[in-house]
Formats: C-alpha cells, sequence, structure tokens
C-alpha cells in the first residue's frame, strides 16, 4: 500500500480531486473519460488512477485490462512502466512468481530508459533469490552489470549479483565482481556490505587470509558505515587473530564495542 501510495502521489495528483477520480472509476467508459478528460487531466493520467485504485481494492483482472489499454493507446506515457510495476509487485505478493517475473521483465525490455528500469532489476533479481534460483538472479543481472552505475539501484543490484555468484559456490567470479563493484561506484552506501562478503569468502573459500584481512582493516577504518556493519566486521577480525586498539594488546580481552579510526592493527 505504501508503495501504491508513493506511485499515486508522483503523477501531478493536484490537478485531480478524488471525487473525480472515484467518479470515472466506479462507471464511465474508457472512451467517455478519454473525450471528458480534457486538456488538464490527460487520459493517461485517469488510467493510472483507475489502475491504481482496482488494485486497491484488489480487483487484479480488472487492472491488467487497463493497463493493457494504456500500454496500448499511450505506450509513451510515463505510468506505463509505474502500473506495471506495481502489478508486478502485486503478483510477487501474492506469490504469482511467473506472472511477476513476465512483468518485471517486461518492463526491462521495453522501458529501458524509464523510471522503473532499476526497480524492475532489482525487485526480479530479489525474487529469484528469495526462491533460491541463484543462476537465474545472476544470468538476469550479469549482462546488465555495466549500466548499474547510472542507476540509483546500482549499488544493491551489485550487491545481489555477487550474492547470487557466492551461493551458486562461484567465489573467484564473486570477488571480481565485488572489485569492479569498488572500482565503479566508490561511493555506494551498499558497497560496506559487499566488502565484508567479499572478505569473507577470501578467508572463509579462497584461503587468502591476508586479503581478507586488508578488507576488514579498510571497513573498520571507514567513514560512513553502520554500527551493525562495523560490528560484523569486528567479529571477522577476530577470526583472523586481529586485536585493535592503541594500548597494550592482551589476545584475551574482548574487543571494545567501538574504537574511533584509524587505528593500529596489531597481528597474532
Amino acid at each position: 500500500m505504501v508503495f501504491l501510495n508513493e506511485l499515486f502521489s508522483m503523477r501531478s495528483m493536484a490537478t485531480i480531486s478524488v471525487a473525480l477520480i472515484l467518479g470515472f472509476v466506479m462507471g464511465l467508459g474508457y472512451s467517455n473519460f478519454q473525450r471528458e478528460s480534457g486538456p488538464d487531466i490527460p487520459g493517461d493520467e485517469m488510467l493510472w488512477n483507475r489502475i491504481v485504485i482496482n488494485l486497491e481494492q484488489k480487483n487484479v483482472a480488472e487492472a491488467e485490462k487497463w493497463i493493457t489499454v494504456l500500454r496500448n493507446d499511450f505506450p509513451e506515457s510515463p505510468y506505463c512502466d509505474d502500473a506495471m510495476m506495481v502489478l508486478a509487485n502485486n503478483r510477487r505478493n501474492e506469490k504469482k512468481y511467473p506472472k511477476a517475473e513476465q512483468l518485471y521483465t517486461a518492463i526491462k525490455s521495453d522501458y529501458s530508459q524509464g523510471d522503473q528500469f532499476g526497480q524492475s532489476l532489482l525487485q526480479l533479481s530479489d525474487m529469484f533469490l528469495e526462491l533460491k534460483k541463484y543462476g537465474e538472479a545472476e544470468a538476469y543481472l550479469a549482462p546488465l552489470e555495466k549500466e548499474f552505475a547510472r542507476l540509483p539501484e546500482g549499488g544493491e543490484l551489485y550487491h545481489n549479483l555477487v550474492l547470487s555468484q557466492f551461493l551458486q559456490n562461484k567465489y573467484s567470479v564473486a570477488v571480481k565482481t565485488a572489485d569492479n563493484f569498488s572500482q565503479r561506484m566508490p561511493e555506494s552506501s551498499d558497497l560496506a556490505r559487499t566488502k565484508l562478503l567479499q572478505g569473507s569468502i577470501y578467508a572463509t573459500y579462497l584461503g587468502n587470509q591476508a586479503l581478507a584481512k586488508d578488507i576488514f582493516i579498510g571497513l573498520y577504518n571507514a567513514t560512513g558505515i553502520s554500527d551493525d556493519i562495523r560490528a560484523e566486521v569486528m567479529i571477522k577480525l577476530k577470526e583472523q587473530n586481529v586485536y585493535i586498539g592503541n594500548f597494550d594488546i592482551n589476545p584475551e580481552l574482548e574487543l571494545p564495542v567501538l574504537l574511533p579510526a584509524p587505528l593500529d592493527i596489531i597481528t597474532y
């Protein structure tokens, strides 16, 4: 419902009263509201309103019908991919995964310059990961990797790609993808958790303890990472026998909850 409301408010709601919307939804045919909408209320906007309200009322079949009308009659409308995204998420929430996949894929194919393109990649890759279809998640994302940097969702997409590769035991591929992420989107807020996964892969699966330590120490000294990530990094450092502080070190001491960066690093 929150997602519906956000999208609903995106498209110049100031020009439309709720009563007017409901009047169209409750009885007028498409040809009538297209004719009566006038220059201030475009026909595609009225179709969008009708789609949203039908979905809120759980009239999914009716919403699908109006999405088809919207795409056929207004193929260039900015509402097309919005409407398809709302319906795709609805189908996913209902666990109708094949229908959701079909819609997400259509957004990717038909609206690659639209504002829902990145979301279509993110939502479908999330869905594949939830369903443990790791190979399908990778196959869906990997060909588009070079586009991630232009998308607001790019950091999340990179993380999903690395995760899908890791979960298929493609450890060398996963760490290389994480390196690409670091190079192409170094300021991403999602990079820290991907670097944490990369360090864990080096430590546990690729036997490169030195590189793992470098990654974990770099994360610990980084600014702007969440307390949760920092706490996980501290656990990883302790597992690597790296003790942190600017005081006499006793390996038996617990690591402090939080220390200021940069820190002196002592390895045993």
